[in-house]
C-alpha cells in the first residue's frame, strides 16, 4: 500500500503552463514596485543627503541643501539653495547657490548619448550671513607637519608610489621631509655629478 502511495506522489501530473509564467512575472512586478516606490518617496532625500555628506567631507563644515526635486519623465533634477559654511567663520556661508538644475534629452539618451538640454546655476553669493551658525567638524592634524591625517596619508602614499621622480620629491617635502634629503637624492641620480666625482 505504501509503495502505491509513493508511486502516486512521484507521478504527480504536471500542470500545463499557461501563456503567463507567474514564476517570472511576480518577482518582476515586486522589483518594479520597489523601484517605483523608491523613486517616489526616497530618491530626492537620498540625493540631498549624498550632496550634503560629500561636500561636508571636502569642506570640513556643515553644508545645507534646502530641497532636491527629480522628475524622471522630464529627466530633470533641481537642487535648491545650497549653503556651504565657512569653517573659519561659522556664522557665514563661504558659498551660497540659489538654484542648480539640469535636464537631459530623452531622444539622445535612447541613442546611448548624454545631452544636457538645460544647465542653470542661479544666485551665486559669497560670504552671506547664515540664519544659524554652521557646525565645523574637528580635523585631526599630524603633529609633525600640521597637515590633516587624510592629507598626510595621501602624501605618504604618493611619496612611496612616485619615489625617484619629481612628484615623489614634492610629496616628500609636503609630507614633512627635508629639502636637503631631496637634494641629495637628486644629486645622486645626476649623470653629470657622477662623471664629475669620477
Amino acid at each position: 500500500m505504501s509503495e502505491v502511495l509513493e508511486k502516486k506522489k512521484k507521478e504527480k501530473p504536471k500542470k500545463p503552463k499557461g501563456p503567463i509564467r507567474t514564476g517570472a512575472v511576480i518577482p518582476f512586478l515586486v522589483i518594479s514596485l520597489i523601484v517605483v516606490l523608491f523613486n517616489l518617496f526616497l530618491l530626492d532625500s537620498t540625493i540631498k543627503k549624498t550632496i550634503e555628506f560629500a561636500v561636508e567631507q571636502v569642506n570640513g563644515a556643515e553644508v545645507n541643501v534646502s530641497k532636491v526635486t527629480t522628475s524622471l519623465s522630464d529627466l530633470k533634477i533641481e537642487v535648491g539653495k545650497i549653503q556651504i559654511t565657512d569653517k573659519n567663520a561659522p556664522a557665514f556661508n563661504m558659498l551660497q547657490v540659489g538654484k542648480v538644475d539640469f535636464q537631459l534629452m530623452w531622444d539622445a539618451l535612447l541613442r546611448g548619448k548624454i545631452v544636457i538640454d538645460i544647465a542653470n546655476i542661479e544666485d551665486i553669493l559669497l560670504n552671506t550671513k547664515r540664519s544659524s551658525a554652521g557646525e565645523v567638524f574637528p580635523v585631526e592634524r599630524d603633529e609633525k607637519t600640521g597637515n590633516s591625517k587624510a592629507t598626510q596619508e595621501l602624501l605618504n602614499k604618493t611619496k612611496k608610489e612616485f619615489d625617484g621622480n619629481v612628484f615623489g620629491d614634492i610629496a616628500g617635502i609636503m609630507a614633512g621631509g627635508s629639502t636637503g634629503d631631496v637634494t641629495k637624492n637628486i644629486a645622486g641620480t645626476l649623470e653629470s655629478k657622477k662623471k664629475f666625482d669620477e
